[in-house]
């Protein structure tokens, strides 16, 4: 093992894979600590260390890598120097565990420390990467299989690497098979172009797919008692079963449960009884006895994204979930063969949750607005409370005279509205339907007057929300992410729109467009500096931008951060330093916009969506994937402040309540 790890550095170093991992951002204050909630959207991978059986990796759909060393009984973050945290494809290397590929939407990643560090995989393009599989024969071999680039090969030990698609046709390649009968013989299952075969180790690949009905395939595995016996997974026509090594495919379907597409994703066949097989569809998994002429036995329900067997325990099967259109996502196991009623969660300490939404209560009460309803935690973040299941909760507004009075804004839900603090959320549709809501905004001088942002322009209450009707003269464009009504006169107020910013002085009765020096595309978030009503700042898919004159002109200010969408604003009520949310990461400004510096140290991803100030003064951020984060800044003490925020679309995650 040691000379098998030195042979990996020595061929890796020259390349700077080995050596000092730089951080994901530069640090500015504390360090950002996650509070929660727990629950995944979607483990879309799983590994385990095929010498430490118990240690096993899972890859999660928005919050990187997470490791556990006890058999799933306990996992923690590992994904420090990952920069996609969107893990499609996880491999231990098979000689020296301690280190593990990371296949993401934005390229290949390696740790040499048992995924304590990753960094990117040189010499391969930044695209998606499905999976890597090891040569059986030789583990200094090594494949990596692009959706985009197709098939890349290194025989160093990962050091280097050379496209091998001759044949391929441009196929969208997503898996890769070893033949155990013959290691020289690949086969690679390809999206829209079915099955190829190489009997060369890659050097040239033929298309194998008489009889395969389905040419998306998404699963290979081998029967390893059987020459020439493999199934395929697809995603439209459930399995196929060769015995031929793949000169005719025959459908094996008979009792899968046809449903929706049939997607098989994966396939484990039992070493110790080759005749039973495992298949993880978008409705369960599924089990065969009689090497696939008949399934039986569903187990669990909704979208399987990856099944693994440990190798030393065929009675043993780890399942990764996500994207239940009534659940969460999340990790399972079943230790006796994947009986009905085997599976158990084994999750615990998988921090997953996509956060659509953040609203702060003088109470000091935090809630988080989700992709299908509210938690709300009363002590930082130790512990949530469920309270509304409804649609993805996109914004929140809490009555600055009543606290006990919440509107939600959802997607395809419209509003509703609380009076008891949470008990209770009847909708408040009258006039608006079941809009798409994507901004609320409350009168300071008046809380009886509710506006609405949506996917139909802009809605105002008078009454509470008790009725509505649309305010939208002028406005040229029906979607509105972001609302701000200005403190030094609430008649004023901007919406933030897909083609600029749109200006009303008179409680938006008409509008008029106010985007000059803006550029082109979406405004996603709208803050109003309380100290000097006229300067105004907007989060563009640019960075900010800032406007002096009450929207007259912009210009930018953003010195020190990216070119990424800012979608939050929330602004230090002691110091008044900005700070904006965005995807890559957040970042502050002491100077009013003129400069920012990254404040992402302890983030597992940096993609964020929502920043808000509890009563206390303490900063957290909401994030796509990875759940919630707090920053505590120098001053405890401070009172509440929330920056007016909006951001793109809502992703489909549908978590559970």
């Amino acid at each position: 093992m040691r000379k098998a790890f030195l042979v990996r550095v020595l061929l890796l170093a020259p390349f700077g894979i080995f050596g000092d991992v730089s951080e994901l951002a530069s640090q500015v204050g504390s360090f950002w600590a996650s509070v929660g909630p727990e629950g995944i959207n979607a483990v879309l991978s799983i590994a385990v260390d095929p010498t430490a059986t118990a240690t096993l990796y899972a890859g999660t759909d928005g919050a990187g890598v997470f490791k556990s060393t006890d058999r799933t009984a306990t996992w923690s973050s590992s994904s420090a120097g990952l920069t996609d945290a969107s893990v499609r494809a996880l491999t231990v290397d098979p000689a020296v565990s301690a280190i593990v590929y990371a296949g993401t939407p934005s390229g290949l990643f390696v740790s040499l420390d048992a995924a304590a560090t990753w960094t990117r995989v040189p010499g391969l393009p930044q695209t998606i990467f499905n999976a890597v599989v090891f040569d059986p024969a030789s583990s200094l071999t090594v494949y990596a299989v692009s959706t985009d680039a197709g098939v890349f090969k290194s025989g160093d030990g990962g050091a280097s690497w050379a496209p091998v698609n001759a044949g391929l046709s441009e196929a969208a390649a997503h898996t890769l098979a070893f033949d155990p009968f013959s290691p020289s013989t690949l086969y690679l299952g390809t999206i829209q172009k079915g099955v190829y075969r190489s009997l060369n180790g890659g050097v040239t690949w033929t298309a194998m797919n008489s009889g395969l009905d389905d040419l998306h395939v998404q699963a290979l595995a081998f029967d390893p008692s059987a020459p020439g016996t493999i199934y395929a997974g697809t995603s439209n026509g459930g399995v196929f079963k060769t015995v031929n090594g793949g000169a005719r495919w025959d459908v094996r379907n008979d009792g899968l449960g046809v449903i929706g597409s049939n997607l098989v994703s994966a396939i484990v066949i039992d070493p110790t009884a080759t005749s039973r097989i495992y298949a993880a569809t978008d409705d369960g998994i599924a089990i065969s006895d009689d090497g696939g002429a008949s399934w039986t036995n569903r187990e669990l329900g909704g979208v399987i994204n990856a099944l693994i067997m440990p190798p030393d325990d065929p009675a043993t099967l780890y399942a990764g979930e996500g994207l239940v259109p009534v659940s969460f996502g999340g990790l399972v196991r079943s230790n006796n063969r994947g009986v009905r009623g085997s599976w158990v969660s084994c999750d615990s300490g998988i921090r997953n949750i996509s956060i659509a939404s953040m609203a702060a209560s003088p109470t000091g009460a935090l809630y988080a607005g989700l992709f299908g309803g509210i938690l709300r935690t009363t002590d930082g973040g130790a512990t949530w409370s469920p309270l509304l299941r409804s649609g993805a909760i996109i914004v929140m507004a809490i009555d600055p005279s009543n606290p006990a009075t919440i509107y939600t804004g959802s997607a395809g839900f419209g509003v509703n509205k609380t009076t008891d603090g949470g008990v209770k959320w009847p909708p408040a549709n009258v006039g608006l339907g079941n809009a798409t809501v994507y901004s609320l905004a409350i009168s300071p001088s008046s809380p009886s007057t509710v506006y609405a942002g949506t996917g139909g322009g802009v809605f105002k209450s008078t009454d509470g929300a008790a009725s509505w009707a649309a305010a939208n003269t002028g406005l040229t464009s029906s979607t509105v992410r972001a609302l701000a009504i200005d403190p030094a006169s609430n008649a004023t107020i901007y919406a933030a729109t897909d083609s600029g910013v749109f200006k009303s002085v008179n409680g938006g009765t008409s509008w008029a467009s106010a985007k000059s020096g803006l550029p082109s595309g979406s405004v996603y978030a709208l803050e109003i500096d309380p100290s000097a009503p006229g300067t105004i700042y907007a989060g563009t898919s640019s960075g900010p931008y800032q406007s002096s004159n009450r929207g007259s002109t912009w210009v930018a200010a953003n010195a020190g951060h990216p070119p990424a969408a800012d979608i939050g604003f929330a602004r230090d009520p002691k110091s008044g330093a900005i700070y904006a949310a965005s995807d890559a990461g957040v970042f502050v400004s002491p100077d009013r916009g003129a400069t920012w510096s990254a404040v992402n140290s302890g983030f597992a991803t940096l993609s964020m969506s929502a920043l808000a100030f509890d009563s206390a003064g303490t900063l957290y951020a909401g994030t796509s994937g990875a759940g919630v984060f707090r920053l505590v800044l120098e001053s405890p003490d401070r009172p509440l402040v929330q920056g007016s925020r909006q951001h793109p679309p809502p992703r489909s995650h549908v978590p559970r309540l």
